[in-house]
């Protein structure tokens, strides 16, 4: 017992794995698959994506795009109506609160003549340069002098070359036969005013008559009223719309950004929007202002005639902004051949100097009238103190 207990023990050998045929082997274990009953209906398996959803897209965004070109396109070709752009320009004119422009005027049939003027206007004032040219006869004449007008009532006139002038008066009038004595006093007046800026306040023109200062305020306030008053303005364009009296007959093309048409005047259209003005605000405001300021359709009976046209008339409009850029009028007659050419710029900033050294119109008046009867008693040996102006006439 004691010798079997002493015995060593021996290393127990675990028997073999027995081997398994790859057929009996246990399958892996799988979640089962969660099967819906037989009484719910079988969802179709999800059908593969399509590739055409981009260029459903892309379809859209032509269709859209296409939408939007023609919307610009009609806006455009709307806009470029050559109705639209005329009468744009005008009523753009109407409305514009400043402008500069040159303006030059040609005449060629007995005598040759031409005058340039270069003006501007702001709000506040407007003012001219003018340079006139004539010859006739063999003589010239020219004559250079400017204006401005504040629209509170003052203005202000001058005549650059006004010692010239008295040398062209002396020759033409009286002949170039005008003794020393006569000629004196024409000079001397001439060299005071000469390149002199004169002033005519609106306390001047009340004390010439106070209802022509009223009436003058009045007018100016009346426009003033009207370029600022849009419903007004409109008025006058919705008359205009109704009788279109200027009619294209040619598109010129365009030209240096701006459309060109050839114009013609309807003269029925022009009467009846001219009797269509007796109904508008500003015509209104002018009449209670003026009351010599009206409209008789007796005064028309001249429109209702049919007679050939002689004259050409172009107007030149910036393509986007549909202002006026040129206007040409010329006559084709055959014994007057005259041109007119105004080139305006609208809304810009225009400064205007007032004129600051100035000779008042009384003081002018004064010496006109002294140089006046000192011609007078070298022709006629006349005085005339104490003579009234009509008596001053009939000499």
């Amino acid at each position: 017992m004691d010798d079997q207990n002493n015995k060593p023990i021996q290393p127990v050998t675990p028997p073999p794995t027995p081997v398994v045929p790859e057929v009996e082997r246990e399958p892996s274990v799988v979640p089962t698959p969660q099967f819906a009953s037989m009484d719910a209906p079988v969802a179709p398996p999800p059908a593969p994506k399509k590739k055409n959803g981009k260029l459903i897209a892309i379809i859209v965004a032509v269709v859209v795009a296409l939408l939007g070109v023609g919307t610009a396109l009609a806006y455009f070709l709307w806009y470029q109506n050559p109705d639209k752009v005329v009468t744009d320009g005008i009523l753009n004119a109407m409305q514009a609160k400043t402008a500069t422009y040159t303006a030059t005027i040609d005449s060629n049939d007995e005598s040759k003549m031409r005058l340039i003027v270069m003006g501007k206007a702001n709000e506040a004032a407007m003012s001219a340069d003018l340079d006139f040219t004539m010859t006739s006869g063999g003589k010239n004449v020219a004559v250079k002098g400017g204006a401005v007008v504040e629209f509170k009532g003052d203005m202000y006139v001058k005549v650059a070359n006004a010692s010239e002038l008295v040398i062209t008066f002396l020759d033409g009038v009286l002949g170039g036969g005008a003794s020393a004595e006569v000629a004196q006093p024409i000079n001397d007046f001439a060299s005071k005013i000469n390149d002199k800026w004169i002033k005519i306040s609106a306390e001047d023109t009340k004390s010439l008559s106070q209802e022509t200062s009223e009436t003058q305020k009045c007018t100016q306030d009346a426009m003033a009223k009207f370029q600022q008053d849009k419903a007004m303005t409109a008025e006058i364009g919705r008359l205009y719309e109704k009788n279109r009296f200027i009619a294209i007959v040619k598109d010129l093309g365009e030209q240096n950004g701006s459309k060109g048409y050839e114009l013609k005047g309807d003269n029925a259209k022009l009467k009846a929007f001219i009797l269509g003005l007796k109904d508008t605000q500003i015509y209104k405001d002018l009449n209670a202002c003026d009351k010599s300021i009206v409209i008789d359709e007796k005064d028309l009976s001249s429109l209702d005639k049919t007679e050939e046209v002689t004259t050409t008339t172009e107007l030149w409009v910036n393509t986007w902004t549909h202002q006026i850029t040129k206007l040409s009028v010329k006559s084709n007659e055959a014994d007057n051949k005259s041109t007119m050419v105004v080139e305006p710029v609208f809304n810009q900033t225009v400064s205007i100097d007032i004129p600051r050294d100035t000779k008042s119109i009384n003081d002018v008046m004064i010496e006109f009238q002294k140089m006046q009867e000192a011609v007078m008693n070298q022709l006629y040996g006349t005085s005339m103190t104490g003579m009234t102006q009509s008596q001053i006439s009939e000499l």
